[in-house]
């Protein structure tokens, strides 16, 4: 039987803690199957220097028959805008079910009671979905919220740094192929307006990526959240790296602010 792939790339999400190991699995996994892997480059040099060699995407565009994503919907946007040039299809791997699956098979949660681990499985699948899922167990509900929004409060300290030049690349959205235009798209800026997070596939330019990140504040859950997010000035430090503020996005910028302002109790 003919072999139906020889070439296979594999990006991971940029900086993500914890990607060296499940990345390095994908690897041997795909050559134990006779295929040849390609990382691309930033993949690469998240593994480590001169461990793994790294291709650029026009390299991999050429040559991958099928490429694996390792990470959340905003890594496999980036990634899909940056091959759907070269028609390389794509296979995703959400790393928040992956982190759960390596968790178990290395006996992690073994030490938990069959209720911790049931809470601590439903909080490692989930804390990276787009929408929370449905849990009757409202233990487990809540420390998934809890976790969720203490994602958002770091996450916002990340891209914050990186907008203002002084930290890393953010974790949530790749800016493969963005536009630096300053322009906002309309789809982005209605979801904001009408109190709605943004749906990462309407991300089409930087200053979408960052209204996207704003927008989070319609997903916080707890009082103490939204006292932390007005507390550091997340979403007023955010709103400060746009360049040009049309007065609709200057309008939804102030919803935002103000729900987070009555949610943490009038602060």
């Amino acid at each position: 039987m003919t072999q139906a792939f020889t070439h296979v790339a594999v990006f991971g999400k940029l900086r993500a803690e914890g990607i060296r190991e499940p990345l390095l699995e994908i690897a041997r996994v795909v050559e134990s199957a006779g295929c040849q892997v390609m990382f691309d480059l930033a993949t690469a040099e998240s593994i480590g220097p001169n461990e793994r060699v790294g291709h650029t995407v026009h390299a991999i565009g050429k040559q991958a028959d099928v490429a694996i994503v390792l990470g959340g919907d905003g890594t496999m946007l980036g990634i899909a805008r940056e091959l759907a040039p070269f028609r390389v299809p794509l296979i995703g791997i959400n790393h928040g079910r992956l982190g759960l699956r390596v968790a178990s098979r290395h006996g992690l949660l073994s030490t938990f009671s069959p209720t911790e681990r049931r809470h601590l499985a439903h909080a490692l699948a989930y804390h990276n979905a787009a929408q929370l899922p449905p849990i009757d167990d409202t233990a487990s509900l809540f420390f998934l919220k809890l976790l969720r929004d203490a994602d958002k409060l770091d996450i916002w300290r990340v891209v914050i740094g990186h907008y203002s030049g002084r930290g890393r690349t953010p974790k949530a959205v790749n800016e493969f192929e963005l536009s630096g235009n300053g322009f906002c798209s309309p789809p982005v800026l209605a979801a904001l307006k009408n109190g709605r997070v943004v749906p990462i596939d309407s991300v089409r330019s930087v200053c979408d990526a960052k209204l996207l990140y704003i927008s989070w504040v319609y997903d916080l859950n707890f009082p103490i959240s939204f006292r932390e997010t007005v507390r550091g000035g997340y979403l007023e430090r955010l709103s400060a790296t746009i360049p040009r503020l049309s007065p609709d996005i200057r309008s939804a910028l102030q919803c935002a602010s103000d729900h987070a302002a009555r949610s943490a109790g009038g602060l």
